[in-house]
Order: C-alpha cells, then structure tokens, then sequence
C-alpha cells in the first residue's frame, strides 16, 4: 500500500533532479556557460518579460564561483534522483531540497523586484517554487505511514 502512495511522490523528486542536472550541468562547465547566458537571455527577449539580461562574469574567481555553483545544482540534482530510489529511507533529502527551493523562490522574486533582473527567472522560480510546495506536501501527507509501518 505504501509504495502505491509513493510512487507520485518518487516521480517529483526523480523529475526534479533530472531538472537540476540539466539546468547545473551548463553552468558547470567551463566553456559551456556563457552560451547557456546567451540562450537565457535570448529566452527572456522572446518571452518579452524584460528586466536587465543576465552577464556572464569574465573575471576568473567569478567564473570559477559560477562553475562550483553549477555543479552544487547538479549534485543536487543527483542527489534527488539518488532520494528518488528510497525515499522511505531518504526522505530528509526531498525535505531540504523543498524548503530550499522555497526560499530561493523568495530570493528571486527579491532581485528581480529590486535588481530588474531578466523577468524569465521567475519562471524558474514559479518552477521551483511549486517543486518545493509538492515536497512538503507530500511529506507532510506521508508522514504518518512512515510512522506506522502496518499501513
């Protein structure tokens, strides 16, 4: 019976970290992030949302700060797909990633409101943002089976 509930809940996690992988894996690579800027701010200019295009830093230390925070995407997109084969036994995973990406829904609509920052990142937090609210939901739901085994 458990595992017939939790299989929805297996299939959000699995598709969001399928998402992060592919979303970090561009930014961490260093050749690849500048075109993968290019094709976000293209994106902005087709959807029309406006706000500042995003930069690619063509410092060192930035571009580098920019690689080890596209492969933290992509662990943790790994990490859900790991979360994703247990997740009776690794349920914290989800639950940190859902609060997570929570909080960095906020972040973002913060910076486009005070930085104007391309508009099309808050599609990305809209995504997250609902990712996130599924985690929780979906914890807060299983919680008691977890508890009681015999269901």
């Amino acid at each position: 019976m458990r595992r017939n509930r939790l299989t929805p809940f297996r299939y959000w996690v699995f598709g969001a970290g399928i998402f992060n992988a592919v979303a970090g894996f561009p930014l961490a690579v260093p050749f690849l992030f500048k075109h993968y800027t290019v094709l976000l701010n293209d994106l902005n200019t087709l959807s029309g949302l406006g706000g500042k295009g995003l930069k690619s830093p063509d410092d060192g230390a930035m571009m580098l700060i920019v690689n080890m925070a596209g492969l933290a995407v992509l662990l943790i997109g790994l990490m859900l797909i790991y979360a994703s084969a247990d997740l009776e036994k690794r349920r914290g995973i989800p639950l940190l990633n859902g609060i997570c990406r929570l909080i960095f829904s906020i972040i973002v609509v913060y910076y486009v409101a005070t930085e104007d920052i391309a508009r099309m990142l808050l599609g990305v937090a809209m995504i997250d943002f609902v990712i996130g609210g599924v985690f929780l939901y979906y914890l807060f739901e299983l919680r008691h089976s977890w508890a009681s085994p015999d269901q």
